[in-house]
């Protein structure tokens, strides 16, 4: 155990030992096999991660930057800086997380670009090489990356370095890329974008590390990283870095003086006085400055006279003395541009009105005045009010008008007026106050002549001559009905001389009074007159006929109607009552208004007591003599309409969330109809996913969407009436990074030399398909078995005593597999077969050998023995066998012909089964030799027979003779239906003699005994 180290990360080195990241030490450690720790290098850092970079034993240090330590000790530098979190060498590139933990996964490319990503955009907390890919994990989620999708690489454009004054420009083709990284710095070239010292801009190089201007003459290398945006379907798009591209240059002399400042000017007020501008746009200004001298001469040079104060503001300014003030704008090397004006405070007040007149009246009066020439007069102020006490000023802005009117004023009544001047910094004079007094009004208007009252159908009109006064303000006429008493106003307008009262009762008697009054209030006295309108001559008026009634349902809840206005001289109004079905209409009690119309139809909405529930239709007509008709519409009911259903949610929007999912929110539109669920449907092609929510629930989530592909989602409100109109979001992008869920429930099923695999695909939206491989001991072992979206496949030509591993891995459309896929190991039984090599007929042969499982003996276990002729290929079982407690077995045949035997083990749970190697047993068929004589007179024969078993009719078989060195042919014979046959021979000399069948399809060679014929 390794005490008093800051442990960032451990690696294992190819000779077994540990190398140790240690970041409180700044260095790396080195733990032998043998417990010993010594210091490899140190770094100067603290180490954040480790990573062996292929078999070279080079090691991938990650810290601030990134660093290679070769086998043999030395350190190179790969990145200079970046912050890197995680390193994991790959075939596609080192993979780095740059900006700390949480940051962006990049690979650096050989020539020191960056490229992002793209194929994992998760959450990333360590990082380690597998293979040909990397495993990422981060987020709750491990998954194995073998493809990183890798962004392109900005394309290096020609950059250009031209030398200026005080600084250098550089340029290139900014209309391809978005943006560019620049550093600089002495001596070489940068190698990253974070080797060197930034710069102040990326194109008009002015400074170089800071404030620090460029020295002309000093010769910077300038390294241009060109950055590209991947287009994305969030707002973090990832970005992608090009290789550096180099150029130097030295910045020239800077002689030029920078801009002025911006709209300078003075200002003052009556204790202070100053300036104000804006700092100039010039990219080498550096800073301004404003000084100042008592007088009307400026400083001419930023050294000269007294600063201002950070207000810009003269210390310490006297009212009525000058001050002389100069702006000076400075650029990085010194030049000056220069701006002067003058100003001063000022406290003095402008001087007063003079030829103050006012000229009252009844209620108003008019004021005359004569302004000052000062220069900075903005105008004059005024205040009044009643009594002889100097009155506030009123809160308007100055005039500087020659004349003004004052009022309302009481008539008979002292006033006093007082009027300030004002000048431009608020500096105002003691008021120029005058006194006056308004007259008074006692005379009132004379009475209006001529009135007479004519009366007329349903109308009357009165005519009029008004009084010739001057201040005469109105003449109000009015209309008594001298029946009930009722008052109708007319005109009041002084100059009226006429008006008619229409839409009267017939045959009442009225009496019209006029009354004028004058501008003082003051009211004249009131004439009359009387007159009488024409009779009634229609009588009671004529109800609505029901059948000319059009009634139009619009929702559920409203009705629209439609009927001829009677056409009557006298009508008055027309109103309606709703009332229950069946109801009697007598006991309507109060009716709602018609609107009368101009035109020909009446037309009105109605709202109905209840939705859908039919009510009647009481129709009013009354006169201008009170007359009532009534007429009834015996039912009218509304209808379900588009008003009716749950407007369209607003602002709908989609937002993608992590792999698979999207979120979605709305409004309720504010004049929508009850809402009582919410149907949600994302779309992305033929694929759609819909769900219901609760009305007040006003967002919803997917976690089940197919990935890699926009989708766009509606809502719709359904109420009681139906569903609504609905609304869209924009179409999202919802990404996909997680692969499927596994198969479970893998079972293995054996069978001899076989494994059948079962199991269970997930019902997640995602799966694809599953890829079943076996995995053994030898490259020709390992091997796909099946690929499609199956539940079984069966693994042949297994081999006895081997291990093998299936694995069942499930992917996604994209290639993504579950990174726990479903696994089982089993390892195969060993049945051996020992048997002799050949056999006579009919002898038998045995078979012996034990069964064994994993280095245990299989007792009790039936084994099948299979044989199969030689020549055939077809296996038949020939005999059954149980083992003993030891696993051995025995068992006993006699073939009839050669034959290949194998012994198999089914298998039965983990015990698996297998075959045996195949054991070929040779049988040669049993040949007779018999000689009716074995002493034989010299010159005489003998017949020498054969039989061969099992039966050879017709297969031929030589009579060999021995020489004394080796056997010759005789003679040959066809054998005979009972497999016999027989020869004559006359020895010349004892010998010995054989039978000998050739060897063929199903038999060895048979060979009889020797058989010895002696000569005498």
């Amino acid at each position: 155990m390794l005490e008093g180290t800051g442990l960032a990360d451990v690696e294992v080195a190819a000779d077994g030992g540990l190398v140790i990241a240690d970041g409180a030490g700044h260095r790396l450690l080195r733990r032998s096999t043998t417990g010993t720790t010594t210091t490899v290098v140190e770094l100067g850092e603290a180490p954040t991660d480790l990573a062996l970079d292929g078999s070279g034993g080079d090691l991938l240090v990650a810290g601030t930057g990134l660093q290679r330590l070769s086998a043999g000790g030395s350190l190179s530098t790969l990145m200079t800086g970046g912050s890197v979190a995680a390193v994991a060498p790959a075939a596609a590139g080192i993979h780095v997380q740059v900006g700390g933990p949480g940051g962006t996964l990049y690979v650096l490319r050989a020539d020191r670009s960056l490229a992002p990503v793209l194929a994992d955009r998760e959450a990333v907390s360590q990082a380690q090489g597998l293979g040909q890919g990397v495993l990422l994990a981060g987020g709750g989620v491990v998954r194995l990356v073998t493809d990183p999708g890798l962004a392109l690489e900005p394309e290096p454009l020609a950059v250009t370095a031209t030398p200026g004054p005080g600084r250098v420009l550089l340029d290139w083709d900014g209309a391809t890329v978005a943006q560019a990284i620049v550093r600089a710095k002495k001596g070489s070239a940068p190698v990253d974008q974070w080797d060197g010292e930034p710069v102040d801009d990326p194109h008009t190089v002015l400074r170089v590390g800071g404030p620090t201007a460029l020295v002309a003459g000093e010769e910077w290398y300038f390294s241009v990283f060109f950055v590209q945006a991947v287009p994305w379907h969030d707002p973090w798009a990832p970005y992608s870095f090009s290789a550096p591209v180099v150029v130097r240059a030295a910045a020239l002399v800077d002689d030029v003086p920078p801009p002025g400042p911006v709209a300078p000017s003075t200002w003052r007020t009556r204790t202070d006085a100053g300036v104000r501008w804006n700092d100039p746009w010039g990219d080498d200004f550096l800073r301004s400055e404003a000084r100042f001298l008592p007088g009307t001469t400026p400083p001419m040079t930023p050294e000269e006279g007294e600063p201002l104060t950070d207000a810009h503001t003269v210390p310490g300014a006297v009212a009525g003395t000058d001050y002389a003030i100069s702006i000076f704008t400075i650029d990085l090397h010194g030049n000056v541009t220069r701006w002067s004006g003058v100003t001063s405070p000022d406290a003095t007040a402008p001087g007063p009105v003079t030829d103050v007149r006012v000229t009252p009246t009844f209620r108003t009066a008019t004021v005359e005045l004569t302004l000052p020439d000062d220069p900075d007069l903005v105008g004059y102020t005024y205040g009044f009010a009643a009594g002889d006490a100097v009155p506030e000023r009123q809160p308007y802005s100055p005039s500087r008008a020659g004349s003004f009117l004052v009022g309302p004023l009481t008539m008979d009544t002292t006033y006093t007026l007082a009027v300030w001047t004002e000048d431009d910094l608020g500096n105002r004079g003691e008021p120029v106050v005058t006194r006056f007094r308004t007259p008074l009004d006692t005379v009132p208007p004379g009475a209006a002549t001529g009135l007479t009252a004519t009366g007329g159908d349903y109308r009357l009109t009165a005519s009029w001559t008004p009084p010739a006064d001057t201040d005469l303000e109105s003449v109000r006429v009015t209309l008594v009905d001298l029946t009930t008493g009722a008052e109708t106003a007319g005109p009041t307008s002084r100059t009226s001389t006429t008006h008619t009262w229409t839409r009267l009762p017939g045959g009442r008697d009225y009496e019209v009074r006029v009354t004028a009054t004058d501008v003082n209030g003051l009211v004249g006295p009131t004439v009359t007159a009387t007159g009488r309108t024409a009779d009634d001559a229609n009588g009671p008026p004529p109800p609505i006929d029901p059948a000319t009634v059009v009634v139009t349902p619009r929702s559920a809840t409203k009705v629209s109607i439609a009927f001829p206005k009677p056409v009557l001289p006298d009508l008055k109004s027309l109103g309606y009552a709703l009332i229950p079905v069946g109801a009697d209409p007598d006991s309507v009690t109060s009716a709602k208004p018609l609107t009368v119309p101009g035109t020909s139809t009446v037309t009105a909405d109605l709202t109905l007591p209840e939705p859908l529930v039919p009510v009647q239709l009481v129709l009013y007509v009354f006169d201008l003599n009170s007359h009532r008709a009534r007429s009834v519409v015996p039912s009218i009911v509304g209808a379900v309409s588009q008003a009716d259903l749950p407007f369209a949610p607003t602002a709908v929007r989609a937002t993608a969330g992590a792999s698979n999912s999207l979120s979605v929110t709305w409004g309720l539109n504010a004049f929508s109809p009850d809402v009582t669920e919410w149907v949600v449907t994302a779309t992305s092609g033929t694929e759609r996913r819909t769900v219901t929510v609760p009305a007040a629930t006003l967002s919803r989530g997917f976690t089940d969407l197919p990935g890699r592909r926009d989708w766009i989602v509606s809502v719709a409100g359904r109420g009681t009436y139906g569903t609504g109109p609905a609304s869209s979001s924009s179409g999202v992008t919802v990404a996909d990074v997680l692969p499927p869920a596994p198969a479970t429930g893998l079972v293995l099923t054996p069978s001899y030399d076989t494994q059948l695999l079962s199991w269970t695909n997930p019902t997640t939206f995602d799966f694809t398909q599953v890829v079943v491989t076996r995995y053994g001991a030898t490259a020709g072992e390992t091997k796909e078995l099946y690929r499609g979206t199956g539940t079984s496949v069966r693994a042949t030509g297994l081999v006895g005593g081997r291990s093998y591993t299936y694995v069942v891995a499930t992917y996604d459309a994209f290639g993504q597999t579950s990174v726990e896929p479903a696994r089982a190991t089993a390892q195969q039984s060993t049945v051996g077969l020992t048997a002799p090599s050949s056999v006579r007929y009919p002898d038998a042969v045995s078979l012996r050998g034990n069964a064994v499982w994993q280095g245990g003996a299989l007792s009790g276990r039936g084994l099948v023995v299979q044989a199969q002729k030689v020549g055939s290929t077809t296996w038949s079982q020939v005999a059954t066998v149980t083992t003993s407690s030891n696993g051995n077995y025995a068992v006993s045949l006699k073939p009839a012909v050669s034959t290949r035997y194998r012994v198999g083990y089914a298998g039965s749970g983990a015990r698996t089964g297998t075959w045996s190697s195949v054991r070929t047993v040779s049988v040669a068929p049993s040949v007779s030799i018999r000689a009716t004589r074995t002493t034989v007179p010299k010159g005489a024969s003998v017949t020498v027979s054969t039989v061969v078993g099992p039966k050879h009719a017709s297969s031929v078989v030589t009579l060999q003779r021995w020489t004394g060195r080796s056997w010759v042919s005789v003679t040959t014979r066809k054998l005979s239906s009972s497999s016999a046959a027989s020869a004559v021979v006359r020895p010349s000399a004892s010998t010995s003699y054989r039978w000998v069948l050739p060897a063929h399809a199903d038999h060895a060679t048979g060979t009889s005994a020797t058989l010895r014929l002696t000569v005498r």
